[in-house]
């Protein structure tokens, strides 16, 4: 899809320019009033005109392609705010933990004084108070890495991971300018496979399905010197078929630096995430990706999952919207979430 920016004095003034650049046919997705002074010159204001355009090479509707650029808008947007979640959080020291009270989940499974995790930094619970969860971690999913990386997502069946993959390519590619491509394994579901093709189109991304694990090794010794990331979609599997384990393990025996990350539903029953996170665990996942975070009621239980099993949080799904329904992990974001939208804990009335 060709999309390109025109900056002009007035609307007639681009229009002639995009005339020119794109010809008759071209599309106008949007246009919007903009000061093109200098930053600097603060009391002054230069009114201007921006548009952005395109030529509908695909036979797309008008409708469609708005809704692509808006997409995009977004993530501009998300990738402003994600700039200060993805600094690191000062953890407080043993020291200070003792001087404030601790604040329990009510829904964690067997969860006494002693080992409730979450703890105020005001020492009250109101609905501008910031937490620290001790004993969880979190992964920096989207720090730089020695390039070329391999990052496999792995799950059960109908989790979500082709829609995440599909979130982190629009990031990674449109917003970090790193080469992405997708590869799908999961030939077994036709839908998948379409579904993530369809995505890499619409960001113009290279994709490759791969039938074996020597198809998957021929692609990236191929790839690995023009492109930075593979984001490999591994097949939805029960957890209970053992030897699907075995399957996935020789696709992901790689030349180059892999990264195999779960993705699980957070709408899913503790007992059943306990056992998928255990299953799992042979694959060597480096962190877990919590989706349909916007379907529960409740965050204790999928806290509570990851640091019973050791597991960095790196990613939430936050809806089906691709590319802007997901958040990196940390602190600040469960906090946000907790005060704004969450009930599953109560202020203790006791120091530690």
């Amino acid at each position: 899809m060709n999309i390109k920016r025109y900056v002009a004095k007035s609307i007639p003034e681009a229009i002639l320019m995009i005339r020119k650049d794109l010809g008759d046919d071209a599309l106008i997705l949007y246009s919007r009033s903009i000061n093109i002074a200098p930053r600097w010159m603060i009391w002054k204001r230069q009114e201007a005109v921006e548009v952005v355009a395109t030529v509908n090479q695909d036979n797309k509707r008008l409708d469609e392609l708005a809704k692509e650029i808006e997409e995009f808008k977004r993530e501009l947007d998300f990738l402003k705010k994600s700039q200060e979640e993805l600094s690191q959080i000062k953890r407080l020291d043993k020291s200070e933990e003792l001087e404030i009270p601790f604040l329990k989940f009510h829904n964690f499974q067997e969860t006494t004084k002693e080992s409730s995790i979450l703890i105020s930094t005001s020492g009250e619970f109101d609905a501008s108070s910031r937490y620290f969860f001790k004993g969880l971690n979190f992964y920096p999913f989207f720090d730089e890495r020695a390039y070329p990386t391999a990052l496999a997502f792995l799950g059960p069946t109908g989790v979500g991971k082709t829609t995440t993959i599909a979130k982190i390519a629009a990031r990674m590619s449109l917003l970090m300018k790193k080469r992405v491509c997708l590869i799908t394994l999961d030939t077994f579901r036709i839908a998948a496979l379409d579904q993530l093709k369809a995505y890499a189109d619409i960001m113009d991304l290279p994709f490759f399905v791969a039938h074996s694990p020597k198809e998957l090794k021929d692609v990236i010794k191929k790839e690995k010197n023009s492109l930075d990331i593979f984001l490999i979609d591994t097949m939805g599997f029960s957890p209970l078929q053992d030897n699907k384990f075995k399957e996935v393990s020789a696709f992901l025996s790689l030349e180059i630096k892999t990264e195999n990350h779960l993705v699980l539903c957070a709408n899913y029953r503790f007992k059943e995430l306990d056992m998928y996170i255990n299953k799992f665990k042979i694959l060597k996942p480096v962190s877990i990706i919590w989706t349909k975070i916007d379907e529960v009621i409740s965050l204790g239980h999928i806290i509570d999952l990851s640091i019973r099993n050791n597991l960095p949080i790196s990613l939430f799904g936050t809806g089906q919207s691709v590319p802007d329904n997901l958040e990196v992990a940390n602190d600040e974001f469960l906090s946000n979430q907790l005060n704004s939208k969450y009930k599953d804990f109560c202020a203790e009335g006791y120091k530690v």
